[in-house]
């Protein structure tokens, strides 16, 4: 049998009130009770006859691939509010100490010369169907609407081995979302790796009219 963790970070499991899987491996100890492995998204048991009743904390979503997931990427301020981490701690809106993320700035919305982007590693290649993305909620564009969302961006995957990324979608011309968050169908996309990179950004905040940045609150992927 196969208990459910759906990508967690760290899941722990107890089989009648005993822990028998945390920090990544099991724990062993319970009469009847044989661990078979893991994969991205279950532990698995070969579970004699009896009654069993399993209970996992920490876990993932099985409607949300990235939660938890270890997010990389380039030209990131990192701080007590703003960190890569925090597009994928399951936290939808900008809060104090999880605002989401957020770039360096930039002087001009065209960094096509030097994109910006993240990556979320999935843990194994999986189907992706679409990606959404959450704006920064706490503070306005300059002129309303949401601030440091992005124009033009590209989804890319990367599966797990690979050295190439494949164009998952392009996004040009993106509108301000107003605060909503935007989801994104990708067609026949497959990997462990999602990637996206920003070549044109949106609108700055309107505490930094001149400066521009690539801004999120989290990122959920299908």
């Amino acid at each position: 049998m196969g208990v459910p963790t759906y990508g967690g970070a760290q899941p722990v499991i107890k089989a009648n009130d005993t822990t028998v899987f945390t920090g990544g491996s099991s724990t062993g100890g319970v009469s009847g009770l044989t661990y078979d492995g893991k994969d991205s998204l279950y532990v698995y048991w070969v579970v004699q006859p009896g009654t069993w009743t399993f209970t996992a904390t920490g876990v993932g979503r099985l409607d949300n691939l990235a939660l938890g997931r270890p997010v990389t990427g380039n030209n990131s301020l990192e701080n007590s509010n703003w960190g890569r981490g925090r597009l994928t701690d399951g936290t939808l809106t900008s809060v104090t100490g999880a605002k989401g993320f957020t770039s360096i700035d930039f002087a001009s919305a065209d960094v096509s010369d030097t994109p910006v982007w993240i990556e979320i590693d999935l843990g194994a290649d999986r189907a992706i169907g679409s990606v959404t993305l959450h704006p920064r909620t706490d503070a306005d564009g300059a002129g309303g609407g949401s601030a440091g969302f992005p124009a033009d961006f590209t989804f890319q995957t990367r599966t797990d081995g690979g050295t190439t990324y494949t164009p998952a979608r392009t996004i040009t011309g993106e509108p301000n979302p107003n605060g909503a968050a935007q989801t994104y169908t990708l067609t026949s996309a497959n990997g462990r790796y999602l990637r996206l990179r920003a070549t044109r950004l949106g609108r700055p905040a309107s505490d930094e009219t001149n400066t521009y940045r690539l801004q999120l609150a989290e990122i959920r992927i299908k």
